[in-house]
């Protein structure tokens, strides 16, 4: 009695096989079973989203993990590149394809407005939810900056030589930066910086995975996904032969990767410990993906 609630509440159809559009449990998975199906239902987070641009018409896309049905939320001024969504689903800020021009987009109805056109390169944008603070790192201007939620009030925190992707760790109120091909870990004023991993690379996104000490990153020129503890130690390469691998996103619930490579102009997916590689969407002219996710219970 208890399982058929769930599912009509969950409004999940109970099905026998794979079923690649509803569920994500896709062909070749080893956990692709009709139990291992009921378990991650029971398991399963609500409003988890898969979000990127495409510079083939400039859309803002969205897709909830588990399916392979892309919404187009809205037409973009310019190709939207970096991106970064609040977990709550109300905010996503992106960069223009100009590669100056931050914008910020209500989510869902709301129009991109731009929010600052004096940036140069920025290669990553990270909002902490719990203060409000945003925080951007521009490669072109070898700037770190801090802002509020409305980007008024701009802050230059420091002048790294050359920041790339970046992460931030509000529990423990850490930064985490590549810089000059090293991973860096500052507190979120950006003083007392700690060398993680050095030859990381041409890191165009860092993210990090907190509760399994995680940290994963896209090295561009080596064309890899690559891993480390949190601090810097088991650096391992995940995924190599990628040909303009860009961005990525942790979901974390399922201990999954999805990156974004903008050669082959795919997005895929793997799990953390890089096995079952396989590719979820096609045609796409992406730079970055990013996910929005609320826990209702924890791994």
């Amino acid at each position: 009695m208890w399982l058929a609630g769930l599912f009509l509440a969950l409004s999940f159809p109970i099905i026998s096989t794979c079923d690649v559009a509803s569920t994500g449990c896709m062909t070749g998975d080893p956990d692709c079973s009709t139990s291992s199906l009921i378990a991650m239902i029971a398991s399963l987070p609500a409003g988890r989203a898969l979000y990127w641009g495409d510079a083939n018409d400039n859309g803002i896309y969205k897709a909830e993990l588990g399916t392979r049905e892309a919404e187009l939320m809205k037409i973009s001024p310019e190709y939207p590149q970096v991106l970064e969504i609040t977990p709550s689903h109300d905010w996503l800020w992106y960069v223009g394809g100009s590669g100056g021009t931050l914008y910020r987009m209500d989510v869902p109805a709301g129009n991109p407005a731009v929010f600052d056109s004096s940036y140069q390169d920025p290669f990553a944008i990270q909002f902490d939810e719990s203060t409000g603070i945003l925080y951007a790192s521009d490669n072109g201007a070898g700037e770190l900056d801090t802002a509020v939620a409305d980007w008024t009030s701009n802050t230059a925190l420091g002048f790294p030589s050359a920041p790339m992707g970046m992460a931030i760790d509000p529990e423990n109120e850490k930064l985490y930066l590549n810089d000059s091909s090293n991973i860096q870990r500052f507190a979120l004023d950006y003083t007392g910086s700690t060398t993680l991993v050095t030859g990381a690379g041409n890191v165009y996104d860092l993210e990090l995975d907190i509760a399994d000490d995680k940290m994963y990153w896209v090295d561009r020129a080596g064309k890899t996904i690559q891993s480390a503890n949190l601090d810097g130690t088991g650096v391992t390469t995940l995924l190599g032969g990628l040909t303009q691998i860009q961005g990525l996103a942790i979901d974390r619930t399922n201990e999954r990767i999805y990156y974004c490579d903008s050669g082959t102009q795919e997005i895929g997916r793997l799990n953390t410990d890089g096995t079952n590689n396989q590719i979820v969407f096609t045609s796409v002219a992406c730079r970055d993906v990013d996910i929005a996710q609320n826990y209702l219970v924890s791994r």
